[in-house]
Protein backbone atom coordinates (compact mmCIF):
# COMPACT_ATOMS: atom_id res chain seq x y z
CA UNK A 1 0.00 0.00 0.00
CA UNK A 2 2.94 2.21 0.94
CA UNK A 3 4.05 1.49 -2.33
CA UNK A 4 1.11 2.16 -4.42
CA UNK A 5 0.90 5.60 -2.45
CA UNK A 6 4.64 6.49 -3.60
CA UNK A 7 3.85 5.79 -7.19
CA UNK A 8 0.49 7.91 -7.15
CA UNK A 9 2.08 10.58 -6.06
CA UNK A 10 5.51 10.29 -8.54
CA UNK A 11 2.89 10.38 -11.28
CA UNK A 12 0.14 12.99 -10.18
CA UNK A 13 3.79 15.42 -9.49
CA UNK A 14 4.58 14.48 -12.93
CA UNK A 15 1.70 15.69 -14.55
CA UNK A 16 1.73 18.96 -13.03
CA UNK A 17 4.35 19.78 -15.35
CA UNK A 18 1.80 19.56 -17.74
CA UNK A 19 -0.86 21.67 -19.00
CA UNK A 20 -4.04 20.77 -20.56
CA UNK A 21 -2.75 20.67 -23.69
CA UNK A 22 -0.17 18.33 -23.28
CA UNK A 23 3.04 20.55 -23.39
CA UNK A 24 5.33 21.06 -20.45
CA UNK A 25 4.67 24.30 -18.43
CA UNK A 26 7.44 27.07 -19.17
CA UNK A 27 9.94 27.95 -15.99
CA UNK A 28 10.42 31.52 -15.57
CA UNK A 29 13.41 32.05 -14.25
CA UNK A 30 15.90 35.29 -14.81
CA UNK A 31 16.83 35.92 -18.27
CA UNK A 32 19.85 35.20 -19.53
CA UNK A 33 22.07 37.07 -21.95
CA UNK A 34 22.84 35.11 -25.33
CA UNK A 35 25.29 37.44 -25.96
CA UNK A 36 28.68 37.47 -24.82
CA UNK A 37 28.91 41.62 -25.00
CA UNK A 38 32.50 41.79 -23.56
CA UNK A 39 33.65 38.84 -25.59
CA UNK A 40 31.94 41.27 -28.31
CA UNK A 41 33.95 44.41 -27.55
CA UNK A 42 37.25 42.47 -26.68
CA UNK A 43 36.88 40.92 -30.66
CA UNK A 44 36.39 44.58 -31.46
CA UNK A 45 38.75 46.21 -29.82
CA UNK A 46 41.56 44.16 -31.02
CA UNK A 47 40.07 44.42 -34.50
CA UNK A 48 40.27 47.91 -34.55
CA UNK A 49 43.60 48.42 -32.82
CA UNK A 50 45.20 45.59 -35.91
CA UNK A 51 43.21 47.96 -38.35
CA UNK A 52 45.10 50.86 -36.68
CA UNK A 53 48.44 49.41 -36.92
CA UNK A 54 48.06 48.01 -40.67
CA UNK A 55 46.71 52.01 -41.42
CA UNK A 56 49.71 53.11 -40.27
CA UNK A 57 52.23 50.77 -42.14
CA UNK A 58 50.65 51.65 -45.04
CA UNK A 59 50.35 55.31 -44.71
CA UNK A 60 54.30 55.05 -43.68
CA UNK A 61 54.91 53.32 -46.76
CA UNK A 62 52.89 55.45 -49.22
CA UNK A 63 54.38 59.14 -47.73
CA UNK A 64 57.61 57.42 -48.53
CA UNK A 65 56.80 56.60 -51.34
CA UNK A 66 55.48 60.35 -52.62
CA UNK A 67 58.28 61.74 -51.47
CA UNK A 68 60.29 60.15 -53.84
CA UNK A 69 57.94 60.59 -56.52
CA UNK A 70 58.03 64.38 -55.59
CA UNK A 71 61.84 64.11 -55.33
CA UNK A 72 62.24 62.52 -59.15
CA UNK A 73 59.66 65.00 -60.10
CA UNK A 74 62.19 67.68 -59.31
CA UNK A 75 65.29 65.94 -60.78
CA UNK A 76 63.20 65.25 -64.11
CA UNK A 77 62.42 69.01 -64.41
CA UNK A 78 59.14 68.45 -63.56
CA UNK A 79 58.43 66.11 -65.92
CA UNK A 80 57.47 62.39 -66.19
CA UNK A 81 57.67 59.98 -69.10
CA UNK A 82 54.36 58.88 -70.56
CA UNK A 83 55.15 55.21 -68.94
CA UNK A 84 56.07 56.76 -65.73
CA UNK A 85 52.63 58.50 -66.00
CA UNK A 86 50.58 55.45 -66.73
CA UNK A 87 52.62 53.71 -63.67
CA UNK A 88 51.81 56.09 -60.90
CA UNK A 89 48.10 56.46 -62.14
CA UNK A 90 48.23 52.48 -61.30
CA UNK A 91 50.14 53.14 -58.52
CA UNK A 92 46.97 55.59 -57.10
CA UNK A 93 44.21 53.37 -58.74
CA UNK A 94 45.78 50.61 -55.99
CA UNK A 95 46.08 52.45 -53.20
CA UNK A 96 42.33 54.40 -53.52
CA UNK A 97 40.90 50.59 -54.29
CA UNK A 98 42.29 49.47 -50.48
CA UNK A 99 39.63 48.81 -47.89
CA UNK A 100 38.96 48.84 -44.46
CA UNK A 101 38.79 44.96 -44.29
CA UNK A 102 41.87 44.53 -46.32
CA UNK A 103 43.76 46.52 -43.31
CA UNK A 104 42.28 44.74 -40.64
CA UNK A 105 44.27 41.62 -42.10
CA UNK A 106 47.58 41.01 -41.41
CA UNK A 107 48.08 38.76 -44.46
CA UNK A 108 46.78 41.00 -46.48
CA UNK A 109 48.56 44.27 -44.94
CA UNK A 110 51.69 42.42 -45.94
CA UNK A 111 50.65 41.92 -49.48
CA UNK A 112 49.55 45.08 -50.04
CA UNK A 113 52.95 46.43 -48.23
CA UNK A 114 55.07 43.95 -50.76
CA UNK A 115 53.39 46.00 -53.68
CA UNK A 116 54.33 49.23 -52.51
CA UNK A 117 58.01 48.59 -52.14
CA UNK A 118 57.60 47.45 -55.30
CA UNK A 119 56.97 50.70 -55.93
CA UNK A 120 59.46 52.01 -53.88
CA UNK A 121 62.62 49.79 -55.71
CA UNK A 122 61.04 51.48 -59.04
CA UNK A 123 61.27 54.78 -57.65
CA UNK A 124 64.78 53.91 -56.44
CA UNK A 125 66.09 52.99 -59.56
CA UNK A 126 64.44 55.60 -61.52
CA UNK A 127 66.09 58.35 -59.15
CA UNK A 128 69.19 56.43 -58.56
CA UNK A 129 70.68 54.45 -61.61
Amino acid sequence: MKHLFIIIISLFSGMLCYTQNGYPQRQYNQYQETTDFELVDRVLRTKQNQYDINFKKVSDKTERINKLMNRLFEKRNKKFSENEIKYFMSYYKFIDNITKDELSSNSTTESILKTLEGVEDYLYKLLYP
